[in-house]
Parts: C-alpha cells; structure tokens; sequence
C-alpha cells in the first residue's frame, strides 16, 4: 500500500504525526495498519450516518424486527431507539403487534379514491374494483372531482336569463362576472327566449369549470346567502376546512351564543383538507351553487329567490363526504384482505423477484398479513405501512415525556398515545376527550340507609377533608293517609333547605341530587328552586319532613286537606273526627350515597374499545396491557394509580303493530285492514324504572369470561 491509495481517514492519521515524519520512507507495515484502520473508520462513519438517521423516529422503519426486549440482531431501528429513549417501560411487546385488519385512520382515502379513478391501470387495483360492491363503486365515481364540474345541458335559456338581467349584490351578478369576456358577449345575445346562442351552453359550463368551481371567494363572497340555506353535511364539513379562518373569526365575534355554537360545532367536526383545497374546493362550490340553485318545478317564476327550486336549477350530483369513501375503502379492502387470490405475482408486477415469496415465509403464510403487506407496497403510501402505529406511538410517547407525563394532562396524553391516539383532528381530539383522570380515587359509598320516622333526623359521617355531592333517595311506605307533598331536606347545622313541590305515594322513590331529581326513575315536570346542599365534611343531621296530604270523606269527599286543619270553611262539613295526625311509625327508607376520596390517588378512565384507534392492534397482546405499567412509570412517587376500563352495551328492540278494523252493520259490513308496508315507521321510547334488584357483572380483562353474581345467565 502507498500513501496515495490510502483513504481519507488514513491520511488524516498521518497528518498527526511529527512534521518532519516522511510517510514516503516509512515501512510498508506501517503504511498497512494507516491503511486497514482509516477504511474501518470509514466504514464506520457511514454506519454511523445510517443510525443517525434512523434514530429519527419519523424516517426509522421496523421491518421484520421482533421488538426491543429481543437480541440486538434482531431489533430494528423503532426497537433501538425506544431502548435509548424509555429503558425498559414496562415490556414493549404491545407496542408491536398491530392487527392487519385496516381501520379509517390506516388509510389515505383520497390518494387511493384517485387511484380507483382509473382502475385499469394498474391490475391490483383493476382486480379490487371488480370486487367492490356496486354501492361503493358509486360511491367512489361521485367522489371524483369530474363529478363536480358542469354539462352543457345543464345551462338552459332559464339560466342564462338569470346571469343577463342579474341585479347587483347577487349571486348570479357574481356569477357573471366570473364569465370570460368572450362569454359575457355571448351571453349579450341571448334575447329571453326558449333558445339561446350557439355556443353558450358549452361556454358557461367551460368558464364554470375553470373559474366558479375553483374560485376560493365564492363563498366568503357570498357568504349571507349561503349561510341561509340548508346545505347537506359533506358541503358543511367541508366549508369548516377550507375556510376555517372565516369561520374562527366568526364564532369569535358572534354575541349569541346559539350563533357561537353553531360555529364551533361546525369547526369541530370540519373535515381536514390539503392546502391548497384543490378538488375539495370544487366540491364544495358544485354543492353550495346546487344548494343556492335547486331543480324543482318551481312557481313559474324565471327568477326565484335563492334555495327556492326552479325548473332550471342543477341537480344535486351526491358528492359524498370524505369519512362515507374511507368507511367503505375500509370495508371493502379488509374483507379482500381474506382472499387467498389476491396473493398472485401477475397482481404486483412491481415486486422484485422472490419478495412474494419472502413475505410468505416472513408471516407463515397467514393470507390477512401477506395480503396486507403487499397491499402496503402496492399502493405507495395511500395504505400505511404496518409499523407505522409503532413509529406514531413511540414517537408521542417521547414527546410526552420529554415535556412531563407527571402532570393530569401528561398522564392523558401518555395512555392516549400508547392506544395510538395521535394528532388534531376531530375523531382524534373526541377519543382523547374520552379518557378521564379521576383524582382522589373516589369509592361510591352509602353513607346512611334506614328508616325514618315522621320528622325525624338522620346523622351522616362524611370521611372526606372537603364537602361531597350526595344523592339522597327516599320511598314512601304505604300509610294510613292517602300521599306527602312538599317534600323537603334540611342540614341542621346551616338551616340550608331544599323542596321537592311534587307529591309521594305509598311505593313511590324520591332521588335528589345537585340540581336533578328523579320519581321512580323519571324527571317529575317539578323542579327544584335550589340544589341539594352538600354534605360538610365530619359529621352533619338531616331532617326529611312533609306536608301529610289525606282525603275528606262524607261532605269533603272530593276535597284534599294538608294535616293539622281541624275544620273546613264556612257551610262545609267539619272533618276534625276524620282528620290524620303526624304519623307514629316510620314515613320511610333513607338511603344517603355519596363518594369517599382517597388523598394520594387517582384513577385512569378508559373505555374498552374506541373505534378507529384500539381495534388497530391484535387482541391478545393488546396495548391495552400495557397502560398500568406506564403509569406506574410516569406517575410521581408515593402516589397510588389505578387503570379502570368501561364498556357500554347497547341494544335495540324493534316493535311491530298491525291495525285491523271491522265496521258490521244492519245495511254495512266493512272490513278494513291496515298492514305495516315499506317505508316503514318507528317510533322510539325510552324510560328508566326501578326493579328493586341489582346484580354486578364481572368481566375479565381478556373477555374471555363473563358471569353475574346471581343465578342470572349472560346472553
């Protein structure tokens, strides 16, 4: 070796010698060892250029890696850096078994929408479009932004008498004006009759096309108008994403709060759009011109008021909105996902040689995971690729910690990012809203339940340092008098009262609480003038008391008469001998719950399954387990944390009724018969009632076990 095949690096090694060293007259041997350690030191800092930019968690990938707990060989890049940044946090295994299934936040739904815009040229898509149901397929076409623009049949002599004698301030002047000049000119000719100048069709849909459906001021223009009529939801969702900023100012300014409402909610749940809009903007001005513009019969009139109909106005074109594409795409492409056809190299002739094969043995051959892999490559991040949970979680999680997780938002934002709850948008922000830090871990507890006596006092213990919301319930116990009115609550130490104007019969069950009170189950048409009072912290008396409310008999009969009145009015008979004085026994049971806070703790609230993120990952080794580990990690010390899961359970019952009617008479005999026939009609009820049982369902955290306390079955 000679000093001028030597690497960069080895040259660096000898510019450290001496300055009188001369490389030339060195030994050969010296010049080797030079030579072996700047191409080892080479080698080394492009590997180190490698890692560096893998241990950016946005450009890390983790193919075919095992997890960070296994052996280094078999990590990959996510798995180094969650070793680097969280040490061992409570096993990572959760953090890498995703479900192959795809869910609406797996998918880019307006690339792939693109895609099926021309499924001929590409054979995988080809072969899915074929498979979709028709109703998608439909679906699919009128999300196209070709489904926006204009037909030259569209634009009548009706239309273009509405553009020519427009007033000023109105949306057809506007219109006009958006016209080229050489249209305008056209439109100049028109004379008002049933036939209208060669050409001008073909022009106003051309200009409509080109300068109407791409105009980003038509509606902050023409926005009084607009915002008066009843536009459909895809044209709302997607008026609160183009133009949020108009929107914000909006809310912000209004002085109602109806008005501010309606702006935030729109804000809300606006559908997120690129910037620039490009094809959602067309979108949204084809449907706000139909809504301003709607087809119909109309009264005559060649100039009707905006959203009333005319026999010239535009059809509406369905454009749907972006979650009804990506629910469907969803669908459709999991249950292909099942298909072993699918899996055929003729499908992805982009695949280097062998790559089927690869992934093959890579998933044991499982048709869900081969499926969806090559899906992944197929379709060039319109699908995300399957680690891509990983790399959002991990990345959230590093965010969190590097900024605090002690905190109640921190602790929120820990749970929500290891359930793959990431980012700003509507479903994102409505599903980390769902998780909830209870501090103090509070226990539902009855503080009191016995019977009281009429005007009696009841003693309660509250164990907690501050006051507690209680609810107080009390049933009546059938008696000698007919009801109780009046119904009222006293805390003796403050003389705070609370009266129930209603009245209590034998059976009847009374709750109040704060502001709310419930008889048997349902909100009474009473209210409460004032809340219940709290209950103060040691221990406070109650008194529960009544008006007695008994009926007169004989000459009263019919008349109603609180205890303690002896005689009746002038001319009616005296009830003294019949009259009912404060009861001796019991009025009823009191029951008084509450919750006792415990210092030093809190709970983490969870629902069990939230659509869109927790369905993501396999079931078995759900990330779901992962939770209490995490929170234990990130938690200050000394303090107790608690993970606590709910699920809602929902059914529907549907109710048919039949009418049949038979008139019979002397010279009549009609039978009429009223038979349920599409379109069908409901009608929806709901009530709450009280059957005097309980049972308590336990549910393990796998689901795989289910049973009551009682001899009731599940299911």
């Amino acid at each position: 070796m000679t000093v001028d095949t030597l690497t960069g690096k080895g040259r660096g090694i000898l510019l450290r010698l001496p300055h009188f060293y001369d490389p030339e007259g060195a030994g050969q041997i010296l010049l080797d060892v030079v030579g072996t350690t700047g191409r080892a030191l080479e080698r080394a800092e492009a590997d180190l250029y490698r890692v560096l930019r893998a241990h950016h968690v946005e450009t890390a990938d983790n193919e075919a890696a095992e997890g960070y707990t296994a052996p280094l060989e078999r990590r990959g890049d996510l798995d180094r850096i969650l070793a680097l940044y969280l040490e061992q946090l409570g096993g990572t295994s959760q953090l890498v078994k995703v479900s192959p299934a795809l869910t609406a936040r797996s998918l880019d739904a307006r690339a792939l929408a693109r895609r099926f815009a021309r499924p001929d040229a590409d054979p995988i898509h080809a072969w899915l479009w074929d498979r979709f149901s028709e109703p998608t397929r439909i679906l699919l076409t009128r999300w196209q932004a070709a489904n926006a623009r204009f037909r030259a049949e569209e634009i009548t002599a009706g239309t273009a008498l509405a553009l020519l004698v427009a007033g000023p301030g109105t949306l057809e002047a506007y219109l006009r004006s958006r016209l080229r000049p050489a249209t305008r000119e056209l439109l100049d000719q028109h004379d008002g009759g049933s036939s209208v100048p060669d050409g001008l069709p073909e022009a106003v849909a051309r200009d409509f096309d080109a300068r109407v459906l791409s105009d980003p001021d038509l509606y902050p223009r023409n926005a009084a108008l607009f915002d008066l009529l009843p536009l459909p939801e895809a044209a709302r969702r997607l008026r609160g994403g183009i133009h949020r900023g108009l929107l914000r100012e909006r809310a912000d300014a209004a002085a109602d709060p109806a008005e501010r409402q309606r702006w935030e909610g729109e804000l809300a749940w606006a559908e997120p759009v690129p910037a620039p809009p490009g094809d959602d903007l067309a979108r949204l001005n084809r449907m706000l011109l139909e809504a301003a513009w709607p087809k119909g019969a109309g009264d005559g009139d060649t100039l009707p008021a905006a959203g009333e109909a005319r026999p010239w106005g535009l059809e509406p074109r369905g454009i749907p909105t972006l979650s009804q594409v990506r629910d469907a795409l969803v669908e459709e492409l999991n249950a292909a996902l099942s298909d072993e056809r699918m899996a055929r190299e003729e499908l992805f002739p982009g695949l280097e040689p062998g790559e089927m094969e690869a992934v093959r043995a890579r998933f044991g051959g499982r048709v869900e995971w081969v499926n969806r892999i090559l899906l992944e490559r197929a379709m060039g991040g319109a699908v995300e690729v399957s680690y891509a949970p990983y790399r959002e979680r991990l990345l959230a999680l590093i965010q969190v910690l590097r900024r605090g997780a002690s905190t109640r938002r921190g602790i929120v934002d820990v749970v929500a990012a290891n359930l793959g709850i990431l980012g700003d948008d509507p479903e994102a922000r409505a599903a980390r809203e769902l998780i909830q830090v209870v501090e103090y871990a509070p226990r539902h507890l009855t503080f009191f339940a016995g019977e009281l006596d009429f005007w009696g006092e009841v003693e309660v213990e509250n164990p907690n340092r501050t006051d507690a919301e209680a609810e107080f319930r009390f049933t009546m116990r059938a008696a000698d008098y007919r009801e109780l009115a009046n119904v009222r609550l006293t805390e003796m130490g403050t003389r705070e009262s609370v009266e129930w104007p209603g009245r209590l019969r034998g059976g009847d069950r009374l709750v109040l609480r704060g502001s709310t009170v419930l008889l048997n189950g349902i909100a009474p048409p009473e209210s409460l003038a004032r809340p219940v009072p709290p209950l103060p912290p040691g221990r406070s008396r109650w008194r529960f008391d009544a008006d007695v409310v008994v009926h007169g008999r004989e000459a009263a009969q019919d008349r109603e008469w609180p205890i303690g009145r002896f005689d009746a009015e002038s001319g009616e008979a005296a009830i003294f001998d019949e009259t009912v004085l404060a009861p001796s026994h019991p009025s009823g049971m009191v029951e008084v719950i509450s919750e006792a806070y415990e210092p030093g703790s809190f709970t983490v609230s969870i629902p069990w399954n939230i659509p869109g993120f927790t369905d993501k990952f396999e079931a078995e080794d759900h990330p779901r387990q992962q939770i209490r580990a995490l929170v234990d990690r990130v938690k200050a010390a000394g303090v107790e944390a608690r993970v606590a899961y709910h699920e809602r359970f929902r059914e529907e019952h549907e109710i048919g009724d039949a009418l049949r009617l038979v008139v019979a008479g002397r010279l009549l005999k009609e039978v009429h018969e009223v038979i349920e026939a599409p379109p069908r009609m409901f009608s929806r009820q709901g009530a709450a009632e009280d059957h005097g049982a309980q049972d308590t369902l336990v549910l393990t955290g796998m689901f795989d076990h289910t049973r009551f306390d009682s001899l009731n079955g599940f299911g």
